[in-house]
C-alpha cells in the first residue's frame, strides 16, 4: 500500500466510505484495489496460521477457528461464559509479550493493522498460541 501505519487507517477509512463515482478519480480505484489484495493476503495468512494452531498442542481444546479480512479467531472448547476470567487472562498474558488479542467469552480475537509484515503476524499467532496454553495449564491440572 505504500502507507505508513497511521496513514493506512485514515486512508483505508477513506477508500471504504468514499462514494462509488469518485473511486475513479486520483488513483483511488488502484489504491482500492491494492487494498483489497492486501486484505486476500492477510485472509491466506490467517488461514495458515490458524490450520497450524489446529494441528499443534492447543489443538485438542479448539472448537473452530474464523477469519474474515484481517481478523482471526480462535474459539476455544471451553465451559463458561462471557464473564468467565479466562479470555482476560490470556489478554494480558499476551499484552505482556507485546501482543494485544481481544478476548470474547471462550474466543480470542487478533485484529492486526492491514500494514503488519508476515514475521510479525506470525509472532502474534506465536504469543496466541502460548499465551492460551499457559492459561489452560494454570487452569487444567496436569
Amino acid at each position: 500500500l505504500g502507507l505508513d501505519r497511521a496513514g493506512a487507517r485514515l486512508e483505508v477509512r477513506d477508500l471504504l466510505h468514499a462514494p462509488a463515482g469518485r473511486l475513479n478519480r486520483g488513483g483511488r480505484l488502484r489504491q482500492a484495489l491494492e487494498l483489497l489484495d492486501r486484505v486476500r493476503e492477510l485472509e491466506r495468512s490467517h488461514a495458515e496460521h490458524l490450520a497450524r494452531l489446529q494441528a499443534g498442542p492447543l489443538g485438542s481444546h479448539i472448537k473452530e477457528v474464523r477469519y474474515m479480512g484481517s481478523v482471526g479467531v480462535v474459539e476455544l472448547a471451553l465451559e463458561g461464559d462471557y464473564t468467565s476470567e479466562f479470555g482476560w487472562r490470556v489478554h494480558e498474558a499476551a499484552l505482556s509479550q507485546g501482543v494485544l488479542l481481544r478476548p470474547l467469552g471462550p474466543s480470542v480475537y487478533l485484529t492486526p493493522p492491514f500494514v503488519i509484515e508476515p514475521g510479525e503476524l506470525a509472532r502474534a499467532y506465536e504469543v496466541m498460541e502460548s499465551s492460551v496454553l499457559a492459561v489452560l495449564g494454570a487452569r487444567v491440572p496436569a
